[in-house]
């Protein structure tokens, strides 16, 4: 059972961000940002309960394979939605 993932405004315009950067500056890196970034999501969809919490908060983070960001999100199991609502670096200093 897959869950529906939707990518909050604020961070759908931070990951354009990223990977106008990324194919800018890693034009040679595989998998490529788009192709990560595809492989995270699913990932989330179909088994958001198995990443860790991110520090105190309800909220759940993944890796996007072989970059330096995260995807931050939150589920609701009760209607299977997952919610990312945010997206960071650590070359962006503190986390949110």
């Amino acid at each position: 059972m897959s869950y529906e993932v939707s990518i909050a405004d604020d961070t759908a315009l931070q990951l354009r961000e990223f990977h106008a950067w990324w194919d800018e500056n890693r034009p040679a890196a595989r998998p490529c940002f788009a192709e990560a970034l595809a492989s995270a999501l699913e990932s989330i969809a179909e088994f958001p309960q198995s990443y860790p919490r991110y520090a105190d908060r309800d909220v759940r983070f993944c890796r996007i394979d072989k970059t330096p960001y995260l995807l931050l999100f939150e589920v609701d199991s009760s209607v299977e939605r997952v919610t990312v609502v945010a997206a960071w670096s650590t070359s962006l200093g503190e986390a949110p």
